[in-house]
């Protein structure tokens, strides 16, 4: 059984709690107060309620850390020097360095650190994969992401907090990135709400080209996307009422979801893999190094915004 701890507030952390009680395996013993932290959510006044010091005790084999993104790595740094393992929203960190140093520090204890959030635990994206390694779009021409949510309602790093998880799943899928050029757009509506649009031009280490479009002025969130390779096409829109499509001269085997994926969310499945990642059952999914090379593409894109010329990425530099 795997004792859970939970740090967060408001509705991230009724959602994160909800899914927890779904997980086989799994005990939720606490939820960890941070210094400012108002009274818990009613449905969980059953669980003890424990400051951030008492996970020197050893009760929490695992602490996820729901809360915003400037919190994020003292909090994993500090859960990390009490040798807890750590979940915690993508990104987990606000910069190149930040990020090195949080997983270093996860590293020096031996603390697993698993990020929350990825696209790579969602059927359609998971669908998309292996269509591609299946080659059913052929070689890789060109790659079209969007992505669209209700403006946030604070200043905010767009490429990180909402192309995080574009980039994260783009790299995944086809590889390392050789540079990338990025436009921004910020305007305030009559009503007095911001909005924000992004673009990211990124070429692929194998010459492949993906646009990567991004949105902070919907009502919803959306997300489409469209692959072009020398053997067929394969694209999804959220909006369609027959989401996917794949238009190639090739036969192709499509595995059909099953059950459970119609009835699992996203977290849900990412959250088991997460238990299943600290009992040894399988290997964790996104890796240090995966972390920091969309890190490292999300930073070029900001600078790119800022010099108006194309970033190169640097290659390697693994933790």
């Amino acid at each position: 059984m795997i004792s859970i701890g939970l740090l967060g507030s408001g509705k991230q952390l009724e959602q994160r709690f909800e899914a927890w009680t779904k997980i086989n395996h799994v005990n939720i013993v606490a939820i960890v107060k941070s210094d400012d932290q108002d009274d818990v959510p009613k449905q969980m006044k059953d669980v003890k309620v424990k400051n951030f010091e008492d996970l020197k005790s050893g009760e929490i084999d695992l602490i996820d850390i729901c809360v915003p993104l400037d919190e994020r790595a003292a909090l994993i740094r500090q859960a990390a020097q009490f040798s807890v393992n750590v979940a915690c929203d993508i990104p987990i960190a606000q910069s190149i360095e930040e990020m090195i140093s949080v997983i270093k520090v996860c590293q020096a204890n031996d603390v697993h650190l698993f990020p929350v959030g990825t696209l790579r635990f969602s059927p359609v994206y998971q669908n998309a994969t292996q269509q591609v390694l299946d080659g059913a779009i052929g070689q890789p021409g060109v790659m079209r992401l969007a992505y669209g949510d209700q403006h946030p309602g604070h200043a905010a790093d767009i490429f990180l907090e909402l192309g995080w998880h574009q980039l994260d799943w783009l790299l995944a899928t086809f590889g390392d990135v050789d540079h990338v050029i990025a436009k921004q757009v910020k305007t305030t509506r009559a009503s007095g709400q911001s909005v924000e649009y992004a673009v990211m031009t990124v070429r692929m280490a194998d010459n492949s080209i993906a646009h990567v479009e991004l949105s902070w002025a919907e009502t919803q969130r959306t997300y489409s996307f469209e692959f072009t390779g020398d053997a067929g096409m394969l694209e999804f829109d959220s909006c369609a009422s027959q989401p996917i499509t794949i238009h190639t001269d090739k036969p192709v085997l499509s595995k059909r979801s099953s059950d459970a994926t119609l009835t699992v969310s996203i977290l849900e499945r990412q959250l088991a893999h997460i238990v299943n990642g600290l009992t040894g059952v399988e290997a964790p999914l996104v890796t240090p190094d995966a972390l920091l090379k969309v890190m490292r593409v999300a930073m070029a894109a900001r600078q790119s915004v800022e010099t108006g010329k194309p970033v190169y990425i640097e290659r390697g530099g693994s933790v």
